[in-house]
């Protein structure tokens, strides 16, 4: 019944039949297909829609500090707040997207082959940018009905937890200023944005000792070595461990003042824990619940469950402190156990 209403609605929307075709065979949660679907029908309840016979003070957007009207390509594109989450997962097409006067022409544009957003070449990232409209929309709905304060890390935590649950990985070529994209199944270390820090973080744990070795290693969007450090912690068990790794990763940052995180760790029920999305174990609530304060407090942080092949040298970091006692802080020379393991990733980044 959708499609049929698709093909009376093409002359007006100007998308083609096969892009409707394209855009319902799409692999990804037919929830954001509807959304999108009733945004560009004018069916999302924005405050444009429902209040343009009220004085106008009623249809101020919520999510910005600005007093903006609050219609559907505000809230998606050209809001302060949407602007920031669509400028941390793509800072490199930031610009071509924002470059679009409405939501509309945006998707528009999706039609043509050689766009830096194809409904033909990159279903995977289209998959990405409806996911993060919708949580922007229910981020939104949850400020107005719940009387929440708009929190971009808390919409930028659960958009990360979803791409990592569901391997997806987006990749911008400089040059050509293309998108490839790519299933993270099989996938190896990858930098961060510009300007932004990744911590990937893992833990060696002795249960006769009852020691946890913890391994932390910060690297730039150059995937540069910046620190590393091998921490030595009391725990009941492994569970209790991999909650201190992420606590002392989250401790170092605040100390050091990065303000702009990515902990990276291969343990799904941490990171599910902070996305509220799972319970854990009763001796490691305590330490998981002082991360999600500390996440609380610093607006671009996050932390991504990553697999095993991703996070080979935080794992180097963890077995070398044990093995070999290197326990510390490593600036700028990392010890010379974790050279050849940080050189595979570079040279993996050339491939």
């Amino acid at each position: 019944m959708l499609c049929q209403l698709d093909n009376t609605n093409n002359a007006s929307l100007k998308l083609s039949p096969h892009f409707w075709l394209k855009f319902w065979k799409l692999k990804i949660p037919y929830k954001f297909q509807i959304f999108i679907w009733k945004g560009l029908h004018n069916g999302v309840p924005v405050k444009d829609r429902i209040f343009h016979h009220m004085d106008s003070s009623h249809q101020n957007c919520v999510m910005c500090s600005a007093a903006n009207k609050e219609d559907l390509d505000l809230l998606l594109l050209h809001c302060s707040f949407a602007q920031d989450i669509w400028r941390y997962f793509f800072p490199i097409g930031f610009t071509s997207m924002m470059q679009h006067s409405n939501f509309l022409s945006w998707v528009q544009s999706w039609q043509s082959k050689d766009s830096l957003v194809s409904i033909y070449n990159t279903p995977i990232t289209i998959h990405v940018i409806a996911c993060i409209m919708h949580n922007i929309w229910k981020h939104r709905c949850r400020v107005i009905f719940n009387n929440l304060t708009p929190n971009t890390n808390s919409i930028i935590h659960q958009i990360n937890h979803y791409i990592a649950r569901h391997h997806l990985d987006i990749n911008f070529d400089h040059v050509s200023r293309s998108i490839t994209v790519r299933s993270s199944v099989h996938s190896t270390w990858k930098p961060p944005p510009f300007g932004v820090m990744k911590v990937n973080i893992d833990v060696a744990f002795s249960p006769p000792s009852l020691l946890a070795v913890i391994g932390i290693i910060t690297r730039n969007h150059a995937g540069q070595y910046v620190m590393g450090k091998g921490i030595v912690k009391r725990a009941i068990n492994i569970h209790q461990s991999e909650s201190w790794d992420l606590t002392e990763a989250m401790i170092l940052a605040k100390y050091y003042g990065w303000n702009q995180v990515i902990f990276e760790t291969d343990n799904l029920n941490i990171s599910s824990y902070l996305h509220q999305q799972s319970m854990s174990h009763w001796q490691s609530v305590p330490l998981l619940k002082r991360c999600v304060n500390l996440c609380a407090n610093n607006s671009v942080w996050s932390c991504v469950f990553v697999n095993r092949e991703c996070n080979k040298v935080a794992d180097a970091v963890a077995k070398a402190a044990r093995k070999h006692s290197l326990c510390g802080e490593w600036w700028l020379t990392p010890p010379d156990v974790l050279i050849s393991h940080i050189d595979c990733d570079i040279n993996n980044l050339t491939v």
